[in-house]
This record gives C-alpha cells, structure tokens and sequence, in this order.
C-alpha cells in the first residue's frame, strides 16, 4: 500500500515538469528535493496506540484473527485514524464476518478524509467483492423495548428502523423481553436479497384488560371494587394487565346491595363490566299461618289478616298476637331478617271449661260465671227449680 502511496504523490510530479516544457540543458537545474515519503500508518499513531498496532500485527502474521481485531480495534479506538480500519475489516472477513467488515470499510470511507484517491477506489473494491456474501434483512418485533440479536450479537432495541446487513447462510435472529418468552427465528439467507423478519414474542403471563363503571349510584357515593377478593379501587376503575381467565369482580358501596361478577378476560383484550347497584332493603317476607279460618292476626297491634297472613315486612323484631273465638289469645315475637323468607305456624289453644257435679241434693253448675251465680246468690231470693233431682236447691249468697 505505502508504496502505491508513493507512486501517487511522484508521478504528478514528473508530469507536472512534463507538460512546462522547460528545456533539460537551457540552464543547469536546481537539485529536485526528493519526494517526501509519506507516513506509514504506525507512523501516523501516537506511541500508546501504536503499540496496539504493532501487537495486532505480530498476531495478524500468526492468523489469530481474533487477537488481531481487538488490538487493531483498540489501536483504532485510542487513536480515531480511518486507517487503522482497513486492518479492523481484514480481521473481519478473515472471521467470516463479511457484513461487520462492510460497515466498518464504510465508515473508513465517511471518516477517511484524507484519504487519497487510490486508497478510496481501493476500500470501494474491497466492499464491492464482499457485497454477495452478504444481504440485507428487515427486522420486525410486535413488542417494543425488546433487545434483537442475530447469531447472539445485539442489533438494538424495537422497534428498529432501516435495514441490516447480515452473512448470507442460516442466520438465527432473536427477541428478549422481561415478562415476555424469548423469540428465536432461523432464517436462510441468499446473497445479495433483501429479506423479511417477524418476531412474535409471547407473554410469560397472558393478560388482558378490565373496564369497571358502575351505575345508580349518586355522584358523591364511592363503590369500591374488588378482584378475586383483593380491593384493588374504586369505580370507575381499569386494571390494565390481569391474567386471562376467569377472575371474580366484587362492587360495594355504602347502602347499596354488594354484587359479585365473574368475567371471562380474554388474552390482549379488554373486557368492560357496567354493574348497577340497588339500594339495600332492610326487608324479608313473612307467612302467619294459624290454622284457623276467622282467626285474627295482629303484627306490630295492627290486624294484617285472617286465618293466615303472607307479605312483607321490615327487618327486625315484631310483635305478633293472634284472637279467635273459643281460643286462647296467642302473643309472641316474631324476627325477620334481610332478604329472608321466614313461615310461622302456630297452633291455636282452645279454652277450657270447668263442669262442677254436686251429687245427692246437687245441682249441675257450668262455668265459672253460672256456678259463681248459684253459689253465691243472696239468701232472700227464691229457689230454683231445678232439673235434677232432688229438685231444689237453696244456695246462700254472700252480699
């Protein structure tokens, strides 16, 4: 290369003193000032990187390419010559690492400004004989913030824009994402074809979306909302990733009647629960049945039926009272709770009359009215008479 340099920077030179036409022998010639050797690319370095240089030349002789690159590159690095990329590019493709050694003969074209002629249409043949070995892919991932590779070296994170040049022959691009399976893809590749990739990354969790409004409610009512359990909020409330499947949703309020929903959540979709909540009934439903038709029914003093009652009432304790002619009055309480359906059956008791036999000179006395009559009647009434024998009967009555 130093000398094709050389060659370069003389022969303008001769041809310059050429075309002046200047007559050899018209006058004796000042001595020419011999052509400046130009610089070596060692030469060119400064001593820290050059010695990275003059290593990865020692490694280059004994075809340890890799050692080479990163001496070269590192050379490169500390010193920032376009240069010393040529050398970074040989080690490169000797590493069948065609596309790698592209860019970087690329970039030694946008950096190499002082470059000369000769040296430019030089790496500009060297891109051009790797070109088939190589081809250019797209590269799709349907989730963002994931890290994509090709044969295990990162290309950048989707989504990625533009194209990528790749080795042609089988090419294994991935994705990786945290909460997310890894996506792996073989891919043949033919030189010099542009190709698409499509990488689907799974979720480790599949999860959808829930929606929670809540109505009947007045503006300044909360109505908090659980899951599975859990209170997680209040309405109007979004859970922005849940596991799909079936979780159970729970909606109270103060005042309200709480609701249970169980919603199905469908993988990437979003599921909307609108709940209407009813104001709580402090209320059950109450049967009397008695058993007796003309039999008259009192809750709270208040007749509600005869024979038998069936309706609602408010939740609590109540006074119950039952009257029926030749039956003994019937009180008890009577409690009803929220929402219950409660059946009271009582059994009436009948009165009982006592019957007094008085034998000989006796009289037959029924009930306590009669008998008090009989037994207590004053003295200077007249006998009965009466229907038994003996017949008649005085029975003194006390005043």
């Amino acid at each position: 290369m130093h000398r094709i340099v050389r060659k370069a920077l003389i022969l303008p030179l001769v041809a310059s003193l050429a075309l002046a036409g200047v007559p050899v022998l018209a006058a004796p010639a000042k001595p020419a000032k011999p052509a400046q050797k130009p610089k070596s690319v060692a030469e060119r370095l400064a001593p820290d990187a050059r010695k990275h240089f003059e290593s990865a030349l020692i490694l280059y002789e004994d075809s340890n390419w890799e050692g080479a690159y990163t001496e070269f590159k590192t050379a490169y690095e500390m010193s920032k010559e376009a240069r010393v990329l040529r050398n970074v590019a040989v080690c490169e493709k000797n590493l069948k690492r065609y596309a790698d050694a592209i860019g970087t003969l690329q970039r030694a074209l946008v950096e190499g400004a002082d470059f000369e002629p000769q040296l430019v249409q030089q790496v500009k043949d060297e891109i051009d004989i790797l070109m088939p070995l190589t081809s250019v892919v797209t590269i799709e991932v349907d989730e963002a913030g994931a890290e994509v590779a090709v044969d295990g070296r990162t290309l950048g994170t989707s989504p990625l824009s533009g194209t990528f040049r790749v080795n042609v022959g089988e090419r294994v691009f991935s994705a990786k994402k945290a909460g997310f399976l890894d996506a792996t893809q073989k891919v043949s590749i033919a030189g010099s074809t542009t190709v698409p990739v499509k990488l689907h990354l799974e979720p480790s969790v599949k999860t959808g979306a829930a929606k929670v409004v809540v109505s009947g409610l007045p503006a300044n009512t909360p109505a908090k909302v659980s899951i599975d359990g859990v209170e997680v909020g209040s309405a109007p409330y979004e859970a922005a990733s849940l596991a799909a499947g079936k979780h159970t949703f729970e909606i109270s309020a103060p005042g309200y009647v709480t609701k249970k929903v169980t919603k199905e959540i469908e993988y990437k979709g979003t599921t909307t629960l609108d709940v209407a909540l009813e104001k709580e009934k402090h209320e059950g439903y109450l049967t009397i049945e008695t058993g007796v038709a003309d039999a008259q029914i009192k809750l709270d003093n208040k007749i509600v039926g005869t024979g038998t009652f069936g309706g609602t009432v408010s939740s609590g304790g109540h006074r119950l009272s039952i009257l029926a002619d030749g039956y003994k009055p019937y009180d008890s309480d009577v409690t009803v709770l929220d929402n219950q359906t409660r059946t009271v059956s009582v059994k009436l008791e009948k009165n009982s009359r006592t019957w007094l036999w008085l034998t000989g000179a006796g009289v037959l006395v029924a009930g306590a009215g009669v008998g008090g009559y009989f037994l207590f009647r004053p003295k200077d009434e007249q006998p009965v008479a009466g229907t038994i024998n003996p017949g008649v009967v005085t029975v003194p009555f006390s005043r």
